[in-house]
């Protein structure tokens, strides 16, 4: 069993802040459990507000973001915490890699204000 995401991100543009993947997308945790983000799903990659993306954008993180964002659409399968901690670990497997200080802040945010957007 490999650890990490199985393929590329693919997505079309729907406007300038949501996309739709063309094809599916999956992770698997070190823990072993997988997570298929199904082909047709809309997603807004990682919520960075725009004035901070000199130092995040929502592409530095998109593959563990869209992950985050199925699991958060998916409340009734996936707790708030578990999803928000598979965040984390999946934006340890972002190519090109993403700084640690990056991965917590990003993770701290999702901590902080998720709540505001988990179903």
């Amino acid at each position: 069993m490999k650890i990490g995401f199985k393929n590329t991100l693919s997505v079309d543009t729907i406007n300038n802040r949501t996309w739709q993947l063309t094809k599916s997308l999956s992770y698997t945790s070190k823990a072993g459990v997988t997570i298929t983000v199904p082909e047709g799903f809309t997603t807004d990659l990682a919520s960075v507000p725009r004035l901070l993306w000199w130092f995040m954008s929502p592409w530095d993180v998109a593959r563990a973001a869209v992950i985050h964002d199925f699991m958060y659409s998916n409340s009734s399968k996936f707790g708030r915490k578990e999803s928000d901690q598979m965040f984390l670990e999946a934006m340890g497997f972002s190519e090109p890699g993403v700084f640690i200080l990056k991965r917590k802040l990003a993770y701290l945010g999702v901590r902080i204000f998720g709540g505001l957007h988990y179903e």
